[in-house]
């Protein structure tokens, strides 16, 4: 009981921190901008198309008084607290990846803050799923794949039937380029979820750079048009340094639908002939001596 309420006043002491110290997250969320982290060393074109893009000011969570001050002087449950302390972290962790004037030493404080609130509450609240699904963020937008893939694998176990936590995984898990990680969080998900075609898409690219072109392409076929299927087969093909099989995609793609026009385009520029060097080498002759 007592470790309990310990554990109650250092969440509570996080979230006056929060509030109380200036030079924090929680009063610079709509003002702070920070410098995007940079992904995972490496990567190919659909590795990079997982990254999550920068929130805009609009997408920022607003940080409500009244519910810190409600924390302050009302009792709170457990979960009640941990919501508000991972509220708190989510908004910290969004101001961190906006703008590009924050120096690494602000941006690196605000995130080991936003990671302080999320472990604080999950010891308040350890299935708070909140707090572990910001915990899996944190880490894989900092390029940390081991502290990631363990935070979404907790999430997971606690809440296997959360398709969309199962497919968050797969996001991120795809952003590692672990293919087979991600097939495999890809089809838990559409197992909750078997209408979503969002999650059918992201599987066939996963299966295809996996090297199952060939189920990765019926995967799409079946969320998407042919010509549209047969065009991203291409770049994953090209991506895979395939020219010649992207080629053939692009001309099944074109053939398809004629009317397509980013196929087109790229297939007449595979067939448009190479232009000579304009830089012409300049000989060097050894002087001749007498």
């Amino acid at each position: 009981m007592h470790g309990r309420r310990r554990n109650l006043w250092i969440v509570a002491g996080l979230l006056a921190a929060t509030v109380g110290c200036r030079s924090s997250a929680v009063n610079q969320t709509s003002g702070l901008p920070a410098a995007p982290v940079a992904a995972p060393a490496g990567g190919s074109t659909f590795s990079r198309m997982f990254q999550p893009k920068p929130p805009g000011p609009s997408q920022q969570k607003p940080l409500d008084g009244a519910i810190v001050n409600a924390a302050r002087k009302t009792p709170l449950k457990p979960e009640s607290l941990a919501h508000i302390a991972s509220e708190l972290a989510d908004g910290a962790v969004d101001s961190a990846f906006v703008g590009e004037e924050t120096s690494t030493s602000d941006r690196d404080r605000i995130l080991d803050e936003a990671r302080q609130k999320y472990q604080a509450a999950l010891k308040v609240d350890p299935k708070n799923a909140q707090a572990m699904r910001g915990l899996g963020r944190l880490y894989t937008r900092i390029g940390d794949r081991e502290r990631a893939v363990s935070s979404y694998r907790e999430l997971m176990q606690n809440y296997p039937q959360d398709h969309k936590a199962a497919y968050e995984f797969a996001l991120a898990l795809a952003r590692f380029e672990d293919w087979t990680g991600a097939t495999a969080a890809c089809q838990h998900a559409i197992a909750g979820d078997p209408e979503n075609r969002r999650y059918k898409r992201t599987l066939g690219v996963c299966l295809a750079q996996s090297g199952n072109f060939e189920g990765g392409f019926d995967t799409m076929l079946s969320v998407m048009p042919e010509a549209e299927a047969r065009f991203t087969m291409a770049k994953l093909l090209a991506d895979s340094e395939k020219p010649d099989a992207a080629r053939q995609q692009l001309q099944l793609a074109a053939k398809a639908d004629p009317n397509f026009a980013p196929a087109v385009e790229w297939l007449a520029a595979f067939d448009a002939p190479a232009k000579p060097n304009p830089i012409q080498t300049v000989g060097f002759e050894q002087p001749k001596t007498n």
